[in-house]
């Protein structure tokens, strides 16, 4: 008795088989570009998670500290002696601080037993070296703006001479004193992470840049440069400058606004 299955398969011809390719790129050129999108997305949202942490840490340091920004170098005091923790980091510049904030919190992590990577944005810990040091990921994700220890005299922009000596113009800046909490940058991202990145302060960067930043209020944006007070320039430390092993802006997006602590950003 005769199957009335044929054990015959049909094959495919090649104009078949072109054509799903052909239907496959497609989709995926419509795909592609959808899931890029989503990624950088999350991607910024944990960036803007990390600096709500960080504005926290923030809060914290002013409870125990006559409500005052963070700051390890206020004026009239002298830190040649100072180490900063079991890292032995030695502060000496008041712009250091831009950089190396995440002493200021030291004491608050180890008293809760928290490593100091925690300071860092996810998305630079996933694309460091495999065993990255916590104090320079958390250097790189972010910074801080120097407005909130130094005067406000230090940004008066017809007074370039000041910035050459931003030690002389240190102070402990009270929270109250900040003049526009909801538009005056305290954290700012110092590169575009979730895009090309751009640092800032490159002119080579594309316009469409935008990097996360959270204000004196504690909320965070995604911002770009160019819609941001004009930075004013300020002197490095030529022997930081070469210590901090990539470029370090000047002038200093988000952080040197005309006035300081005083004026605004955006």
């Amino acid at each position: 008795m005769r199957s009335c299955f044929s054990n015959t398969a049909r094959a495919f011809t090649l104009f078949e088989v072109l054509v799903v390719i052909a239907v496959v790129s497609i989709l995926l050129s419509l795909a592609l570009p959808a899931l890029r999108s989503a990624r950088v997305q999350a991607n910024s949202v944990g960036s803007q998670s990390k600096l709500r942490e960080i504005m926290l840490l923030h809060g914290v340091y002013s409870q125990s500290n006559d409500n005052k920004w963070a700051n390890l170098l206020s004026p009239g005091e002298e830190y040649e002696d100072v180490v900063m923790g079991e890292m032995g980091h030695l502060f000496t510049e008041t712009l250091e601080q831009v950089t190396e904030w995440a002493y200021c919190f030291r004491p608050t992590l180890l008293e809760r037993h928290e490593p100091i990577d925690i300071l860092a944005a996810p998305i630079v810990m996933r694309t460091s070296t495999p065993t990255p040091n916590p104090q320079i990921m958390a250097r790189r994700s972010y910074h801080y703006s120097p407005a909130f220890f130094t005067r406000a005299e230090l940004w008066n922009p017809a007074h370039a001479d000041r910035r050459e000596r931003p030690d002389d113009f240190r102070k402990d800046v009270g929270v109250h004193e900040v003049s526009y909490n909801d538009r005056k940058v305290v954290m700012f991202e110092p590169a575009d992470h979730h895009g090309d990145g751009s640092r800032l302060g490159n002119p080579q960067a594309p316009s469409s840049m935008r990097v996360n930043v959270s204000f004196a209020d504690g909320h965070v944006e995604r911002v770009s440069p160019n819609d941001a007070e004009p930075a004013l320039p300020v002197q490095w430390p030529e022997w930081y400058q070469s210590a901090a092993k990539y470029p370090l802006p000047t002038p200093l997006p988000f952080a040197s606004a005309p006035w300081g602590y005083r004026g605004r950003d955006f």
